[in-house]
C-alpha cells in the first residue's frame, strides 16, 4: 500500500507545520489492496488530520493501520477537546456532519462495504475506520461496480 506507506513523509511535514506530535503505526509488511480502498485510507488519514489541526486544538495524534483475515483497521486519534456532545449525537443519530470532509470520508468508506464511527470526549476524538478485505473475485465485482458509478453520476 504505497499511498500509507507514502504518509510517512507527508505526516513528518504535517507536524512541522501544525506543531502537533504525530505517531504513525502501520504493519511492518504492508500488502496492497484494491486501488479505492488504499485512496479512501490515505484520503482519511489527510481529512483526519485536517480536522485536528482545524477543530481539536490538540497536541498529539496517533494513526495505526491494522490487518486481520477480514479487515482493515485505520484508527485516527488526538488528545484534543473532543466533539461538543450535542454536535456528536446529532452525527451519530442524522448523518449530519460539521463540513463536506467527514461526509465524503464516510460515503467513501460505505461505498466499500466498510464503517466510519467516532468517538470524542473532552480528552479527545478517536475516528475509527474499518473495511472489509476484498479477495481477488470480490476486488473485480466491486471494479466493475464502480466504474458504473462514476460512469452514471
Amino acid at each position: 500500500m504505497a499511498g500509507l506507506r507514502s504518509a510517512q513523509g507527508y505526516v513528518d511535514g504535517f507536524s512541522q507545520r501544525s506543531g502537533i506530535e504525530v505517531s504513525l503505526h502501520l504493519p511492518a509488511k504492508l500488502r496492497r489492496f484494491h486501488r479505492e480502498v488504499e485512496i479512501t485510507l490515505f484520503r482519511a488519514v489527510l481529512e483526519g488530520l485536517t480536522n485536528i489541526h482545524r477543530h481539536s486544538q490538540a497536541s498529539e495524534a496517533n494513526i495505526s493501520l491494522v490487518i486481520d483475515a477480514k479487515e482493515i483497521h485505520l484508527e485516527i486519534g488526538d488528545n484534543g477537546k473532543g466533539i461538543p456532545k450535542e454536535q456528536l449525537r446529532d452525527m451519530a443519530e442524522q448523518g449530519s456532519e460539521t463540513g463536506v470532509g467527514l461526509s465524503g470520508m464516510r460515503e467513501r468508506v460505505r461505498d466499500l462495504g466498510g464503517a466510519l464511527t467516532i468517538y470524542s470526549d473532552s480528552s479527545g476524538t478517536l475516528v475509527k475506520v474499518s473495511i472489509p478485505v476484498l479477495d481477488s473475485a470480490q476486488k473485480a465485482a466491486k471494479g466493475r461496480s464502480l466504474k458504473r458509478v462514476s460512469a452514471n453520476g
